[in-house]
């Protein structure tokens, strides 16, 4: 019985059949090790059919009012969980558009058994990014606490990892945050807001393109210099190790490569 679950969230028609996301399912498909679940908002029966061929289940999401798919998915997340508690140890939630898999996170995961979160860093702290800077800034001028962030290195809310237990009450406290009349507060920027809490939780694994071969991020590639080197169908770092995952492929001067290559699959 496998106890490790991959999970992603698909809102809409038009997304099933992008291109891009044909690199993630296409990339996803080789690898056996684990169940592969996709919860849908406003999916017609055949596109759900459609992914049926990659994925273990097509789950319409138990909370139909997506307003905001990106931060909205998490509450998903948590209400599928709750329904599924008592089957999987593990989950890696991903963004379903730009994740080029390249071998099994879990089995990466799975080295460190202490930890309960996975998340990675984008290689560049808040004063450096324009973008998730502003996030910041927006979000906490909500908050009743504030705190100096410009130091702090970006998190990436497209790729979390780690025990389902934990993660699903992340995955509500993430959600909760996010709905809020007064202000767009995106996933991401939640995320960041917790970073001085991960930091001092050694239960959380940071991860960190230049220190480990867990998840190249695209922004790295671009905007931290973080170098990688692309042989064998696969990106891997600079000692020669491939990366479990790529993600945001798509921004970096990899695209047509990795487009092309999948395309023939």
């Amino acid at each position: 019985k496998m106890r490790n679950v991959l999970i992603t969230f698909i809102h809409g028609d038009d997304y099933v059949r992008l291109p891009d996301l044909e690199v993630t399912l296409k990339s996803l498909q080789k690898l056996k090790g684990f169940k592969k679940i996709v919860l849908t908002s406003g999916v017609k029966e055949a596109n759900s059919a459609y992914l049926a061929q990659f994925f273990d289940e097509v789950t319409p999401v138990k909370n139909p009012n997506i307003t905001h798919c990106v931060s909205d998915r998490f509450l998903s997340y948590y209400l599928w969980i709750c329904d599924n508690h008592d089957k999987y140890d593990n989950l890696f939630h991903i963004d379903c558009r730009d994740v080029y898999f390249q071998k099994d996170p879990f089995e990466w995961m799975a080295q460190f058994p202490e930890k309960n979160i996975f998340i990675t860093t984008e290689g560049f702290v808040q004063s450096y990014s324009s973008w998730n800077r502003n996030e910041q800034t927006v979000l906490q001028s909500t908050m009743r606490i504030t705190y100096d962030f410009m130091n702090n290195w970006v998190l990436n809310s497209g790729t979390i990892g780690g025990k389902t237990a934990v993660l699903s009450q992340l995955f509500l406290s993430i959600w909760s945050n996010t709905n809020r009349k007064d202000a767009k507060n995106t996933d991401q920027a939640i995320v960041n807001y917790f970073y001085p809490q991960f930091v001092s939780d050694p239960t959380v694994m940071i991860t960190d393109a230049t220190k480990d071969n867990f998840c190249l991020i695209g922004e790295s590639v671009n905007w931290a210099d973080v170098k990688c080197e692309w042989k064998n169908e696969m990106a891997h770092d600079l000692n020669g190790n491939p990366y479990y995952i790529f993600h945001q492929w798509d921004r970096t001067y990899l695209k047509d490569t990795i487009m092309q290559l999948m395309s023939g699959k």
